[in-house]
């Protein structure tokens, strides 16, 4: 049920996982909460307090003249197929909703009016592609998610600081 080391298309390195199976499936049972719908009436909080929080910053960074840029990560198990699977047959009940985190969020930093790039559909197409996106068990990315997430983050973020659009993502 465990993804292997893979050899990296990108390196020619092989991944070698960094956390422990338990540690990693302990991990992924905390992120199942996001997901399954009698979990996110007891996150409700914790929503309104972020929402609060990013308010607060929006707010902070107004004050000072300059733009505040939220960007939404998506949980390791919204992108990769061998763990959205295994998180899939984990808990019995309804399949897990993984779009909800971001759509949510989204939503709530729509209605208060501040910036976000989700980079959940850029991360899926570049899986799609046939690029691993995270390490090998492991919750961090590979290099393609962050060249991905780099170039997402830029064609926002330049409008933003009066910088003119890139007329190619690998130059400055």
């Amino acid at each position: 049920p465990h993804p292997k080391a893979a050899v990296s298309p990108a390196t020619g390195v092989k991944d070698s996982p960094a956390l422990s199976p338990q540690l990693y499936d302990l991990i992924n049972d905390i992120a199942l909460a996001l997901y399954h719908p009698p979990w996110m009436g007891v996150l409700a909080r914790g929503w309104a307090a972020a929402l609060e929080d990013l308010t607060a910053m929006q707010d902070l960074a107004r004050a000072r003249g300059y733009p505040l840029l939220v960007v939404l990560i998506p949980q390791e198990g919204a992108i990769e197929p061998a763990l959205r699977d295994w998180m899939v047959h984990r808990r019995p009940g309804p399949p897990p909703d993984f779009s909800y985190p971001s759509r949510r969020l989204g939503a709530d930093l729509a209605r208060a009016g501040i910036r976000y790039v989700d980079l959940t559909g850029a991360l899926a197409v570049g899986r799609a592609g046939g690029q691993r996106m995270y390490k090998v068990r492991d919750t961090h990315w590979t290099r393609a998610a962050h060249e991905i997430a780099a170039g997402e983050i830029a064609d926002v973020a330049r409008p933003l600081l009066g910088i003119p659009p890139a007329t190619s993502r690998g130059l400055p």
